[in-house]
């Protein structure tokens, strides 16, 4: 079983080790203007490159495309020479946590809408956000039955990066709930997938 454990983790360690030597390939490609970030049109062809050779995006639209390039450089972007952009240090992150988004977006904004009770286009801590995410836990089979913690809620707003006059945010809207609660969904799943359990070792009878 440790092997087993141990051979998986290797080949994780590998798949990320191809991920990151692809996006520095794909930067030193596309970042045309040199530098150092990957602007909005130079993310725009990386990602269509991403698409046409390893179909790690699943880009349904052109809307779509718009979409993930503007909620990546709002979260991961900075000023640069050249406006705004993302770092290489960035980029594979933001690609994997938008990918996720990418899968449950539809799922994620119609169930937003079901928990904004008053119509005000954000969720509150104090119970809007709560009522959202078991929303979505009984949207997955596996998840059902499960109870929605405060400690939940605070993964959510810590990975909203929301703020107001340097002040962290207790509410979300949308766009700052939808990669974060995909990430989340990814978590809860890992916590509730059963262990496999262990075969019984078969001994060998001796005849005396």
């Amino acid at each position: 079983m440790a092997a087993a454990r141990a051979k998986k983790k290797r080949e994780r360690a590998a798949r990320e080790h191809q991920l990151d030597q692809e996006t520095d390939r794909l930067f030193e490609k596309y970042d045309t203007s040199k530098s150092g970030l990957i602007e909005k049109e130079e993310l725009r062809a990386m990602l269509m490159a991403i698409e046409q050779e390893k179909g790690q995006l699943t880009l349904v639209s052109e809307a779509g495309l718009e979409k993930l390039l503007d909620r990546m450089l709002k979260n991961y972007g900075e000023e640069g020479p050249e406006g705004l952009g993302v770092s290489r240090e960035n980029a594979l992150t933001a690609m994997k946590r938008y990918r996720a988004w990418l899968k449950h977006e539809e799922m994620i904004e119609r169930l937003f809408r079901q928990a904004d009770a008053n119509d005000s286009r954000t969720l509150e801590r104090g119970g809007e956000i709560k009522v959202f995410l078991t929303l979505v836990v009984n949207e997955f089979p596996e998840l059902r039955g499960i109870t929605v913690e405060d400690s939940d809620v605070d993964f959510i707003l810590e990975r909203c990066d929301g703020f107001k006059d340097g002040v962290k945010n207790e509410v979300i809207d949308m766009e700052e709930a939808g990669p974060a609660v995909a990430t989340w969904i990814q978590v809860v799943r890992a916590k509730v997938r059963p262990p496999r359990r262990l075969k019984p070792r078969h001994r060998g009878t001796s005849s005396h």
